[in-house]
């Protein structure tokens, strides 16, 4: 079959509003001779130019139909496909008879605020396991009241109450302003941000019905966030291994340094000093002075307490060292004519995380054992 018979063949198995778009479509999609054959098959059929309005609008709902999806389309397919887990808890909540709404609750709540309920009982359930896992709570914060108002917020939203809509506002406007002032005062701006992008998702979803483009928006953004809490869980639950930093690069940091521990999950940090110095070393007397250069160095500086070891003693403080809030447990051991120095720290949340950790190396050091380099 010659190529003007295959043209021929394929114009007539064309429906009309086809070949009427053959026709009128754009100049240059066609080769010239494919456009005469069409032009003649259209005539052969002798269409009434009365039907030419009804093709044309056939022609275009067919080309809508075969175009590419569009930017909202392609967005619905996305949260419908990666989202599946919050939406099936969502459709699960519209049929259960705990959540059978009242004319009136259907008129407030729209799919957005079901979302958004549902986001919030999962945020719950992962601030669980980060509780069940963490050592010891958070320093300044009270994650039992969090994991309430989540789970009481998102039943208000997934059930449709009528107050749910304002109540949700309240939990965002909250949850930005504080837990996020507190992650700046922490100078935690990683989790100040995670806070941030976690409240405006959640906003995006509350506010008014969201289209498609909103919905999908807050729908990913919520989810990275969810994401990122429940890697953080998982590396909460299966990582808590010390490593000893390169001589070098410790060095770096501190050119007295003789070891240094990190356990980058916390970024909790146990510093070894060892020094040979002209005469015999007082205990006492070296601990007032280091306590005395930590008062110097720090601001807002805190004694907690002191309390004597075996061969030495151990300080535990806080301050700010460049405006970053520490906590620490400072050892001391005076054996002869050298002086040892164990000091542990991280931040104060990451400290209450560690201080099992923290404690245990800080009380297991033997001066006797140890070798210096100084």
């Amino acid at each position: 079959m010659s190529e003007h018979e295959h043209v021929e063949k394929h114009m007539a198995s064309l429906g009309d509003a086809e070949l009427l778009a053959v026709v009128e479509g754009p100049s240059g999609e066609y080769e010239p001779f494919a456009l005469e054959i069409a032009r003649a098959e259209l005539a052969r059929r002798r269409i009434s130019p009365g039907d030419l309005p009804r093709l044309r609008e056939q022609a275009a709902t067919e080309a809508n139909a075969a175009a590419p999806p569009s930017a909202s389309q392609a967005a619905a397919a996305y949260v419908e496909h990666y989202f599946t887990p919050i939406l099936a808890v969502t459709e699960a909540a519209e049929t259960s008879e705990s959540f059978q709404m009242t004319p009136e609750q259907r008129g407030v709540a729209t799919r957005g605020t079901r979302v958004a309920g549902a986001i919030l009982i999962v945020n719950a359930l992962l601030s669980i396991l980060d509780l069940a896992f963490s050592k010891a709570p958070a320093a300044g914060s009270n994650p039992i009241a969090g994991v309430i108002v989540d789970a009481f917020v998102g039943w208000a939203l997934l059930s449709g109450q009528p107050k749910g809509r304002y109540i949700g506002i309240a939990r965002i406007t909250l949850g930005a302003l504080v837990w996020g002032l507190m992650a700046a005062m922490q100078r935690n701006f990683y989790g100040m941000g995670a806070q941030l992008v976690f409240s405006t998702a959640l906003a995006l979803l509350i506010a008014g019905n969201p289209g498609m483009p909103r919905f999908a928006l807050a729908s990913v953004m919520a989810g990275a966030c969810l994401l990122l809490a429940s890697v953080g869980v998982i590396a909460e639950a299966t990582t808590a291994d010390w490593y000893l930093r390169d001589a070098v690069a410790a060095r770096k940091d501190n050119e007295l340094s003789d070891r240094w521990l990190v356990r980058p999950d916390l970024d909790a940090h146990v510093l070894i000093i060892g020094e040979e110095l002209g005469g015999e070393v007082s205990q006492p007397r070296f601990e007032r002075a280091l306590a005395d250069d930590a008062k110097a160095r720090l601001a807002d500086f805190k004694m907690f307490e002191r309390e004597a070891l075996p061969g030495g003693g151990v300080l535990h403080y806080s301050g700010k060292a460049q405006a970053l809030s520490l906590e620490y447990y400072r050892a001391t051991f005076a054996d002869g004519n050298r002086a040892f120095q164990v000091i542990a720290f991280a931040t104060p949340e990451h400290f209450a995380k560690a201080r099992t950790d923290l404690s245990s190396i800080v009380r297991s050091f033997q001066p006797r054992c140890a070798t210096t380099s100084k």
